[in-house]
């Protein structure tokens, strides 16, 4: 047999494409790299504006109350407090506190999440809380909502119920009726069937356990920018770089899993454009995939279609998305943002009350 020439159309083809997709492999990996520079220069110069930002003190929270209706400021009369905190350890289907304080919190729903989370207010496991802030100075009230009670009282529920009863009463100088309106609307709503049903369906939903581990990352997050908010400047600069280091390991496996997906999506067209794959030939396949052949290097021709379809990351993209997919399966299953005793995923609603008439 006369072997091919270097001229031969059949052995230049290949080297074409193979070269045609080696270009376009760098050129990706070319992008990639920008892609990667300027996401880290723009970390570095966030790191650099947030650690030269004003420095903030935190609000400590709270020691917890004694008492589950506690009232700081004086707003209620005695005997008021005293019903409450007889009505308040009687309630069967959620433990409920009540604080009125006279402080100015920054942030108040930092704050008050702080707090209910370390007063561990709900039931073991049911995560079954609910804690009312008052701030009177600042005309503010907060209702905390826990875990377990979500997906019974919704934040626009929530907000609705405070907005018909507390704020009215609150807006003319009534804060006794207020608090107690408030109040007796949660017993009511919590002693719906409906509702309590919707309460105990949480535990097995595990759509409402990735809202809840969500809800809990939000939280982290923003407590862990207060920490950084109260550091000094040598502070903020390690866990500037600390938070850096951490994206930096990160990016590669979402950049890589968004790989994957893209990938697959344009497998379609891209196998209709595959020079290789049409141009696939049976006895040259069969030759190649001879043992002693199949022993010496894998098949080029496989790999041609390998390397133009861009099989390889695709693979590697897709491994990333199972890592990313099953870090967070084994955080939402293992309860390491939610469940527990008392947790507080950051639910509830935040309103103002006008100034008495």
């Amino acid at each position: 047999m006369t072997p091919l020439s270097a001229d031969d159309p059949r052995t230049v083809a290949p080297r074409t494409r193979s070269a045609r997709a080696q270009a376009r492999a760098e050129a990706t990996r070319t992008r990639w790299r920008r892609f990667a520079w300027a996401v880290a220069s723009l970390l570095v110069l966030m790191v650099i504006v947030a650690a030269l930002l004003p420095q903030r003190p935190l609000d400590p929270p709270m020691i917890a109350p004694a008492n589950w209706f506690t009232d700081n400021a004086g707003l209620v009369s005695q005997t008021f407090a005293a019903n409450m905190n007889l009505r308040l350890p009687i309630e069967q289907r959620a433990q409920i506190a009540v604080l009125v304080d006279p402080g100015k919190p920054e942030d108040v729903e930092g704050f008050t999440s702080r707090s209910a989370q370390d007063w561990h207010i709900g039931s073991k496991s049911l995560d079954n809380g609910i804690v009312l802030f008052v701030f009177p100075a600042i005309h503010t009230v907060r209702l905390e909502v826990g875990y377990g009670l979500e997906a019974a009282l919704p934040d626009v529920d929530a907000k609705h119920l405070v907005e018909t009863t507390l704020v009215p009463q609150f807006a003319a100088g009534r804060y006794e009726d207020g608090i107690y309106d408030c109040l007796e609307a949660l017993f009511h709503w919590l002693a719906d069937d409906a509702h309590q049903a919707k309460a105990h369906a949480v535990e097995a939903g595990f759509g409402d356990s990735v809202v809840a581990a969500t809800r809990q990352l939000v939280r982290f997050a923003k407590q862990g920018f207060a920490i950084f908010r109260a550091a000094e400047l040598k502070l903020r600069i390690v866990l500037g770089l600390a938070a850096v280091l951490f994206v930096g390991a990160v990016t590669p496996w979402v950049f890589g899993a968004f790989y994957a997906l893209a990938g697959i999506v344009q497998l379609p067209w891209r196998l209709t454009h595959c020079e290789s794959f049409r141009n696939l030939d049976g006895a040259k396949l069969a030759r190649e995939f001879a043992l002693p052949e199949f022993l010496k290097r894998p098949p080029p021709s496989i790999m041609a279609i390998v390397d133009e379809l861009g099989l390889a990351g695709i693979w590697y993209g897709l491994i990333c998305l199972a890592t990313i997919v099953g870090a967070i399966l084994l955080i939402v299953g293992s309860n390491v943002l939610v469940g527990g005793h008392g947790q507080f995923g950051g639910a509830g609603v935040t309103l103002l009350w006008p100034l008495v008439q």
